[in-house]
């Protein structure tokens, strides 16, 4: 595979993540997800944390990610239409292995969350 096949779809990636407001945002939501931990409870301090590395991870190659992720930082230079891209084997063996950890920290999440019970977090 030559690197000019993915030319444009690296392009989209740049101009999408290597903005200050998109790292900002995302920084922001990262710090935040202590106090949320700490007021909510630690199974919702698993769901967000899973949902910001489910953004992080997943964006240059899931439609519905990389969307979240160019309204949160640079909408109007990048179109919102995901390039088309070829991945090699080992990216595939990678993205198992991280969407993997991800089910797992939803699955823990929502496990504490059914455990502790709902209710938990309006008190």
């Amino acid at each position: 595979m030559k690197e000019t096949e993915n030319e444009k779809w690296i392009e989209q990636f740049q101009n999408v993540i290597a903005k200050p407001k998109t790292i900002l945002i995302l920084g922001l939501y990262f710090f935040l997800i202590t106090p949320i931990t700490i007021f909510a409870g630690t199974g919702v301090g698993i769901i967000m944390f899973a949902t910001f590395f489910s953004i992080l991870w997943l964006f240059p190659y899931w439609q519905p990610a990389f969307k979240i992720t160019r309204l949160i930082g640079n909408k109007n230079r990048v179109s919102s239409t995901l390039e088309k891209h070829k991945l090699k084997y080992y990216h595939f063996i990678s993205l198992g292995i991280k969407i993997v950890f991800l089910f797992y920290l939803y699955y823990v999440g929502i496990k504490i969350l059914m455990e502790k019970g709902i209710e938990s977090l309006i008190h």
